[in-house]
């Protein structure tokens, strides 16, 4: 289904689109992607936390203050 379309199940339409595009990229840097073609900066804010988080570099990562399960 598109982000976009209303759809209560799916959850708030404004997070849709970047968790898609965090999903995919975090799906993609596991099996040793180098390249990301992301447009929405929550999503690249996200991937980069998780990528300094994964190299032990210090902090913790913020990507767990929007990403919630219900």
């Amino acid at each position: 289904r598109e982000a976009w379309l209303h759809n209560p199940e799916m959850g708030p339409r404004e997070y849709r689109g970047p968790m898609w595009e965090t999903a995919m990229a975090l799906a993609m840097l596991m099996a040793g992607n180098d390249l990301y073609i992301t447009l929405h900066p929550a999503a690249i804010r996200t991937m980069k936390d998780v990528i300094k988080w994964l190299m032990g570099e210090k902090g913790e990562p913020t990507f767990m203050s929007w990403i919630g399960v219900k």
